[in-house]
């Protein structure tokens, strides 16, 4: 028999979107937003693995209501153009260990 942990821990992402236009990074900036607005208030599914068995979980995206980017293009060359966003991440952290024991003898010849 097993016991099993579950804890949730906080994972901070930072995503930088690059383009070479500014046209295009306004193009990105707006398609990822759209994309986070629409995960605000789903969970994300996924599988994970302890011991050899599969598990179901899940993440939550914690996500502000205004969903901002901070421009960090480099302002030397005008030829690159970057935003970049800060995301939480939710995620389920599942640790397990046997309870039982039992005893086991060799015979050494």
């Amino acid at each position: 028999m097993a016991d099993m942990l579950i804890q949730h821990v906080e994972i901070a992402y930072d995503v930088t979107l690059i383009a070479a236009e500014k046209e295009t990074l306004s193009l990105m900036c707006n398609a990822v937003a759209a994309s986070l607005y629409a995960l605000t208030n789903h969970a994300l599914a996924y599988k994970g693995y302890l011991f050899g068995s599969e598990l179901d979980m899940q993440a939550v995206l914690n996500s502000q209501k205004l969903v901002s980017f901070t421009d960090v293009s480099p302002s030397s060359n005008g030829k690159v153009f970057a935003a970049t966003i800060s995301l939480n991440v939710t995620a389920e952290v599942r640790s397990a260990w046997e309870l039982s024991t039992r005893r086991v003898v060799t015979n050494a010849d």
